[in-house]
């Protein structure tokens, strides 16, 4: 004969196993029948990269990347300064080498490279990599540096344009407008420029020297005095289609005007400091 108290225990036992493994079914059915939602992960290329070779600066976030040119790109990235009339030097160093794209380009190139880049948009540059130590192939013409200019190639198939337009004080205004056509393989694009500059230059020189030889010094005064009204209308135009993956023909035009007055006039004066100036000239430039 079994013991009330064994049986009951037994029983109490038998029902708590029955209900652990109800419960661990429930689990496991619920647990089989959760979706989980697909997970994206979303991140940004950070705005400054060092490389072993160069410095890559992503401009795409910058406000200037929106209505400026690319000269006012270049004058925000540490290292590179670019002067009113759009020459650009490399710590200080103005022998720079510009490319697009890691290819050269007569775009940016020659005495109408300062030009281009007070026209090409900003809104075509995606980063700037900063080569201060250039490879081999470079090393002539680039001794200050190479800039490498990135653009933008994340155009959808069909039509694509923008328009663009900026003003500052003085009367300085920026017009644009692009337009792009993109086929697969075929891919068309131009534009239409136009930038109004008018700068004032008020600059004033003092130098005193001392002949190491004969300890004489001399004092050197120099003033200039330049103001401008420059209008640089441009138009360009660019085919491009891919033979394949690696290989592709292409052809761009460009065309730009430099108009507007021009006023210089610069001033110098030396001599012993205390007397009479031994050597005065003037340099006046006044037209188009």
């Amino acid at each position: 004969m079994r013991h009330p108290i064994g049986t009951l225990a037994l029983a109490a036992l038998a029902g708590a196993c029955m209900a652990r493994s109800q419960a661990h079914a429930q689990t496991a059915s619920a647990g089989a029948g959760t979706t989980v939602q697909d997970v994206v992960v979303t991140a940004q290329r950070p705005d400054a990269q060092t490389l072993i070779d160069r410095k890559v600066y992503t401009v795409a976030r910058d406000l200037q990347s929106t209505t400026g040119t690319a000269a006012d790109v270049l004058n925000d990235v540490p290292s590179v300064a670019v002067d009113a009339d759009g020459n650009v030097s490399v710590r200080g160093e103005p022998n720079v080498t510009i490319l697009i794209d890691g290819k050269p380009s007569a775009q940016v190139s020659g005495a109408a490279a300062a030009l281009s880049l007070l026209q090409l948009p900003a809104s075509e540059i995606e980063r700037i990599e900063v080569l201060t130590s250039p490879p081999a192939q470079y090393k002539a013409e680039g001794s200050g540096g190479v800039i490498n200019i990135i653009t933008r190639k994340s155009r959808k198939p069909g039509w694509s344009g923008d328009m663009r337009a900026s003003g500052g004080d003085h009367g300085r205004y920026l017009l644009g407008l692009d337009g792009a056509y993109n086929a697969g393989a075929l891919k068309l694009s131009g534009g239409v420029g136009l930038r109004q500059d008018i700068k004032q230059r008020l600059t004033t020189t003092n130098r005193l020297e001392v002949d190491p030889s004969t300890g004489v010094p001399t004092q050197s005064a120099e003033s200039i005095d330049e103001h401008f009204h420059r209008l640089s209308p441009s138009v360009n135009a660019a085919v491009d289609y891919a033979l394949n993956e690696r290989q592709s023909l292409g052809a761009a035009f460009s065309d730009r005007w430099l108009l507007g007055h021009r006023y210089f006039d610069q001033h110098d004066v030396s001599g012993a400091p205390d007397d009479p100036p031994d050597s005065i000239s003037d340099r006046l430039s006044d037209g188009h």
